[in-house]
């Protein structure tokens, strides 16, 4: 009589994932934490204080564009460019404070820091609303009689154009507010029109708010530019640090169900069928794609990206390196579990023949028995999926001389219970049907002088995982 009987034998999957985050946090804490930090702290401040020097030109370089046209709104200037001065300022000295940590998502401490920011915005246009109209009236005041007005309208007018042109050269406005500056200068061109028909109060109304609303844009520009460079260094820093990641985790030892390492540096690349190579691939092209700034990432991408997409890249390694870490896990179980069934099969009167995988060791693993009798069973171990603990056994028999249940419910409890001794969790052994493709499979399969026999095969359904004998 021969027969294939199957069962489920596994470890505590959770149980062994929990290990293995604790053992990746710590590594990484411990190894790659204080230089990454440091390396980190130094690129942001270089590029933090580009990005303030770029900021200081341009200020000064508005005031002389300013200048050109109209001396009094140098006054102007100056008074809303201090305060601008002392928000970048203090955006600067926060930036610093952070630097070296933005990859660190947890707290989202970046979108805490420029909804602050907003409200400091908000009160900076206020102040030059305020300061404008001012300034508005009293030049309005001064301009007595139609020639004064002309020149008025015409000083405005041209304070205007030469502030559109200013962002035109400066700021990346069309990526932020598109279109927005181009309906400016529209009222800037109608305004000048009025000019020449000598209707001067409209046009003198209409540059005034034309020139109002170019002021704020620029604030606008200058606040959403710094936002977009801060989130753009921090994608950068995230990036980096996965990269570092990465490449540590590369090789990186086995673990036991006690959180111990076992000697062995696993290639967890081998394991995850190119993950690592397919992550260092992704995370290289996100930082190209960092690199080219507004033509491939808006600010609302960017808040994404820092905020979520990374996030989830970072935990994506460690599942992949958990993935690595299980399969090769699974693969040393498959052999020992044979190890044991035929252990126990000694005990029947069995001598080993055979002991392979299949293919590789990512592969089922086999062993042949044989007893004097020249009866055999096929010792099969097959793993239930890439990256899981679970694996399935099967008993493939030919018996030369017919067997009684008893003695076949003996063999299976015999090997059931030795697997049980180990910790292992391990279903019951029920029979398959071999009328079945998963059974017919694996009986093809068996040797040709096995196939002439006469067999009388038994069903299963894989049955649950049970710790009883």
């Amino acid at each position: 009589m021969s027969g294939h009987k199957e069962a489920t034998v596994t470890i505590s999957e959770d149980e062994y994932r929990r290990l293995h985050e604790v053992d990746m946090r710590a590594r990484f804490m411990h190894e790659d934490y204080p230089k990454l930090v440091e390396d980190a702290y130094r690129t942001t401040r270089q590029s933090l204080d580009r990005d303030y020097e770029a900021f200081q030109v341009r200020q000064q370089l508005l005031l002389d564009t300013v200048g050109e046209v109209s001396g009094s709104l140098v006054d102007l200037e100056s008074s809303t460019q201090q305060a601008l001065v002392a928000y970048q300022a203090q955006i600067q000295e926060d930036m610093n404070h952070l630097a070296g940590t933005l990859w660190d998502h947890t707290d989202n401490l970046a979108r805490h820091l420029f909804e602050t920011h907003k409200k400091v915005e908000q009160e900076l246009y206020r102040q030059t609303q305020e300061q404008f109209r001012q300034f508005a009236h009293s030049m309005r005041l001064q301009a007595d009689g139609e020639r004064a007005k002309a020149s008025l309208a015409g000083d405005w007018v041209d304070a205007g154009m030469a502030l559109v042109s200013f962002i035109q050269a400066n700021y990346p406005h069309d990526h932020f507010w598109p279109g927005r500056l181009d309906g400016i200068e529209n009222r800037l061109i109608q305004a000048h029109q009025n000019q020449e028909q000598g209707l001067f109060e409209a046009a003198i109304s209409q540059a005034q708010d034309a020139y109002l609303q170019l002021a704020e844009m620029r604030l606008s520009c200058e606040t959403a530019w710094s936002e977009y460079r801060f989130m753009q260094q921090a994608c950068r820093e995230q990036v980096k640090v996965l990269v570092r990641m990465t490449q540590s985790s590369a090789h990186i030892p086995a673990i036991n169900l006690a959180n111990q390492e076992l000697g062995v540096n696993l290639d967890v690349d081998y394991w995850t069928q190119g993950g690592v190579r397919a992550m260092l691939q992704e995370l290289r092209q996100i930082g190209r794609s960092i690199d080219r700034g507004l033509e491939a990432y808006s600010i609302e991408n960017l808040r994404q990206l820092y905020e979520q997409v990374l996030p989830e890249k970072q935990q994506a390694l460690s599942d992949l390196v958990g993935d690595a870490r299980m399969a090769a896990l699974s693969s040393q179980l498959r052999l020992n579990i044979a190890d044991i069934v035929v252990r126990a099969l000694f005990g029947q009167g069995y001598a080993l023949t055979e002991a392979s995988y299949s293919g590789s060791d990512k592969d089922g693993f086999y062993a042949r028995v044989m007893d004097r009798s020249g009866s055999e069973i096929l010792v099969q171990v097959d793993p239930e999926g890439a990256a899981t603990p679970e694996n399935r056994l099967h008993l493939i028999a030919s018996d030369r001389q017919p067997r009684t249940q008893h003695e076949l419910r003996q063999r299976a409890r015999e090997i059931q219970r030795s697997l049980q001794q180990t910790g292992l969790l391990v279903s019951n052994l029920v029979a398959v049907d071999e009328r079945t493709p998963y059974s017919k499979q694996r009986m093809e399969n068996w040797s040709p002088r096995q196939a002439a026999e006469t067999r009388g095969t038994y069903t299963t359904q894989p049955a649950q995982l049970s710790g009883e004998h």
